[in-house]
């Protein structure tokens, strides 16, 4: 999961759009496409993504994987970010 936050400085609600680029198996759950920020605030959005299933004798640390966000509105990029992700089984407490 990826939290992000969008400001609108400007005195008009806007549309912006948020793309997700991904290492090849890799899919987007949720957050990728159009919403709308209103005039001077900060809109919040949350991207979700699946990674495939690890083998159980992949190797403990494997290569990272590069995840690019990408922000625009009336087809100018606002912004973006760029997150290096390292692939492991039980990564997280449970």
């Amino acid at each position: 999961m990826i939290p992000l936050w969008i400001r609108n400085q400007t005195a008009a609600a806007q549309e912006f759009t948020l793309a997700v680029d991904l290492p090849a198996g890799w899919t987007v759950q949720s957050g990728g496409g159009k919403f709308r920020v209103a005039a001077k605030q900060i809109g919040s959005a949350r991207v979700e993504i699946n990674l495939p299933p690890l083998a159980e004798n992949a190797p403990r640390n494997q290569e990272a994987r590069e995840i690019t966000v990408r922000a625009e509105t009336k087809e100018q990029s606002i912004g973006v970010v760029k997150l290096r992700v390292e692939p492991r089984k039980r990564a997280l407490p449970e």
